[in-house]
């Protein structure tokens, strides 16, 4: 004989709360110094040099590192080794880590999603770019690694697996074609490398858009350091 609606839900609150996964890390800052991060770097591509199309050159690299730079505010906001935040899509199996991520989506998108009680507005609904919103999503998953190396790879490999043909920008050292390519703007919902707006916009907030942050620190690092690189 089946259980009552009333005596599935007792039996389910009595049950204990699920353990996490051994999976699922804790949050850990992992600060870097662009020095290291640029021979992380230059390592794991020169470990794959036939998958990344050949041996890695000063400006390839310099690009990876001003979207390591623009993702993590140079290494202050960089968690758990994950270089660009690279997003979960499988925490079933791989390591991985929650924390909230603000993201700027289609207003319509952010506005099902703070109703559904996925993420709350940023900045009082302020329209970032007309259309768009400004929200800020709970419990991302993004992707967990163990050291710097390792997470350098796993940067690597998730450019080989969803964005080899924008890849082409990198290896030419085009940091500004690079950010256009891979913005959901022109790849489409959910196939972006980010959310934001890819082009210069009126709103300081957003500094400019993705594709004028990395090319003011892909400058700066050719123009800083070139005697380190």
């Amino acid at each position: 004989m089946g259980q009552s609606a009333a005596e599935l839900l007792s039996r389910w609150e009595a049950s204990p709360a699920p353990e996490r996964t051994q999976l699922e890390q804790e949050i850990v800052r992992t600060p870097a110094t662009p020095r290291s991060v640029f021979v992380a770097l230059r390592d794991a591509w020169n470990a794959n040099i036939r998958e990344m199309g050949g041996p890695a050159t000063t400006r390839a690299i310099v690009v990876l590192l001003a979207q390591w730079a623009v993702e993590t505010e140079e290494g202050q906001k960089c968690w758990n080794w994950n270089l660009p935040n690279i997003r979960c899509a499988h925490p079933q199996s791989q390591y991985h880590f929650y924390m909230s991520s603000a993201q700027t989506l289609p207003a319509a998108r952010a506005r099902v999603m703070v109703a559904a009680g996925y993420a709350t507005f940023k900045d009082d609904e302020h329209e970032a770019v007309p259309g768009r919103l400004r929200v800020w999503i709970r419990g991302d998953c993004f992707r967990h690694w163990f050291s710097l190396q390792k997470g350098a790879e796993g940067y690597l490999a998730t450019l080989r697996a969803f964005y080899r043909a924008e890849l082409r920008h990198v290896r030419r050292g085009d940091p500004v074609a690079y950010a256009k390519a891979i913005s959901e703007e022109v790849r489409g919902k959910g196939r972006g490398f980010y959310t934001g707006p890819a082009e210069i916009h009126r709103d300081s907030r957003l500094d400019g858009g993705y594709a004028p942050m990395m090319l003011r620190a892909f400058k700066d690092y050719m123009k800083d350091h070139p005697s380190e690189w």
